[in-house]
């Protein structure tokens, strides 16, 4: 790809820029999710944990937003959800508050979806977190061959 070549997907497009959402409601409800305040909180910066250990296991989410500094408006908004929750309250309550705004959810390659249940789970379902939690040595084994092939592909470019 040329340096001059330019050309608009998910990952590009500011989605933010043409909503009316004020983001002291956003933070709100953000707020509802996780027991404790955020654990950084700026005027253009917000960043929310929640760290739970449980007999079986671990359960870590983590949100995060960030406001233009020049209007006030969100510019970012990242959450993760942990898949291991049971019933994935967390998840299905960010769902929720994408619904009240009228929202769609991103994933990290740029996949969107109409926030319902089914097609955000089967996004997930797509993700190197399911994959991990479905069956970890499978994906270890896949992760370190796919590293393999990449280092092959470096030394031959040289």
């Amino acid at each position: 790809m040329d340096s001059t070549d330019f050309f608009i997907d998910a990952l590009t497009i500011n989605f933010w820029d043409v909503t009316e959402i004020f983001p002291t409601e956003i933070i709100y409800y953000i707020n509802k999710l996780f027991p404790r305040k955020p654990l950084e909180s700026r005027s253009d910066y917000y960043y929310w944990k929640h760290y739970k250990r449980t007999i079986d296991t671990a359960i870590d989410h983590d949100a995060s937003l960030i406001l233009n500094k020049e209007n006030g408006k969100i510019k970012k908004l990242h959450f993760r959800a942990d898949l291991r929750e049971d019933d994935l309250i967390f998840l299905n309550n960010f769902i929720e508050i994408a619904k009240k705004y009228d929202c769609l959810l991103m994933d990290l390659q740029g996949n969107l979806v109409i926030p319902t249940q089914k097609e955000v789970y089967k996004l997930a379902k797509l993700s190197n977190s399911y994959s991990f939690l479905k069956n970890p040595e499978e994906f270890l084994t896949n992760l370190d061959n796919d590293h393999k092939i990449l280092n092959d592909k470096l030394k031959n470019a040289r």
